[in-house]
């Protein structure tokens, strides 16, 4: 009974079929008939982290969603969209998004699944989502932000507003980002943006195949033959985005760590003893090389199947053990 009284959070689920159905058939027909749910039912870890991201109904509920979401300040939220990646959650791609509260507070990074019929009800941890305003009859389909990519986050959401949403709403909203820019401390540059970027395509390339490795990590071969591969995406991505050595150094470690990948000796020396071992050792060489062309092709022919190559690169190098055994 008292469940009749309760706040909604967002507009009735019949207005966010209608959302629906200006998708393209084909994408309208994976929301359908994607899980009704607040969180996904093999979710888990934190709410809207990779591997248990945010329920929507398409990018349009993406925007939505944010659009209500509020920080512990009780700010609205800067946000862009930094790119797609993979999870082991499911076999759609999740959008991820850098926010920021309109106070320069909470930076934080969220995960979107877009392939449902209805916008969660649920907020990540240490934020809140404001309940429907029965008085506007609907969700507004704008806010301080955008589903694309914004280089240099949030110092260039101005422009990136306008031309998302258009004059109207666009520059009422591009002037509120604008004052709020100048009047609080916004920490987030260009150089870590560009750090953050190519930190998520290596990350979304190596969900779900570091999971089927997860066996090999105790393996002295195998092992060096991953840190190689992934030392070779690394340098192509160096080479893509003209990284820096202390950029290229940070990422390189970056990933190491996450996956407990660390070398016995410090990073900068392992890098130099790969480097010196592939210019006498065709084995050591061709791992690099592999993993070079397999995350260019990741990235530039969007190839699902290269996050594979990995795997037949440590049958390679447990194969070629003594190649291997001495890198660490």
């Amino acid at each position: 009974m008292f469940g009749l009284f309760k706040k909604k959070t967002h507009e009735p689920v019949e207005l966010q079929r209608e959302d629906i159905d200006s998708y393209p058939p084909e994408l309208a027909r994976q929301i359908i008939n994607g899980e009704d749910c607040d969180e996904l039912s093999i979710g888990h870890g934190d709410f809207g982290s990779l591997t248990n991201p945010i329920p929507v109904n398409g990018p349009l509920g993406e925007i939505k969603y944010l659009a209500k979401l509020r920080g512990k300040s009780g700010n609205a939220l800067f946000f862009h969209r930094i790119g797609s990646v993979n999870s082991s959650v499911t076999s759609n791609s999740i959008d991820l998004y850098e926010v920021v509260c309109l106070d320069g507070t909470q930076w934080h990074q969220l995960h979107f699944s877009m392939y449902h019929p209805r916008r969660s009800n649920n907020a990540p941890k240490e934020f809140s989502l404001m309940p429907f305003d029965k008085s506007l009859g609907i969700d507004l389909p704008f806010a301080f932000g955008v589903n694309g990519f914004v280089d240099n986050f949030p110092f260039s959401l101005p422009k990136a507003i306008v031309n998302f949403y258009g004059e109207s709403p666009g520059l009422t909203f591009a002037r509120h980002t604008q004052e709020k820019l100048d009047e609080f401390n916004f920490h987030r540059n260009k150089v870590e943006n560009n750090k953050l970027k190519q930190v998520l395509i290596l990350e979304s390339y190596l969900t779900v195949s570091m999971t089927l490795l997860s066996d090999k990590l105790s393996s002295p071969p195998a092992r060096a033959g991953i840190q190689i591969f992934i030392l070779g995406m690394a340098d192509m991505l160096r080479q893509v985005e003209n990284l820096n050595w202390k950029q290229f150094i940070s990422i390189y470690n970056d990933i190491l760590s996450k996956y407990e990948l660390e070398p016995s000796i410090p990073i900068e020396y392992f890098i130099e003893a790969v480097g010196n071992a592939a210019s006498t050792n065709t084995d050591i060489e061709k791992i690099l090389r592999l993993g070079a062309q397999s995350i260019n092709l990741y990235i530039t022919e969007r190839d699902a199947n290269a996050p594979t190559d990995i795997l037949g690169a440590v049958v390679f190098s447990e194969k070629n053990a003594s190649s291997f055994t001495s890198i660490n």
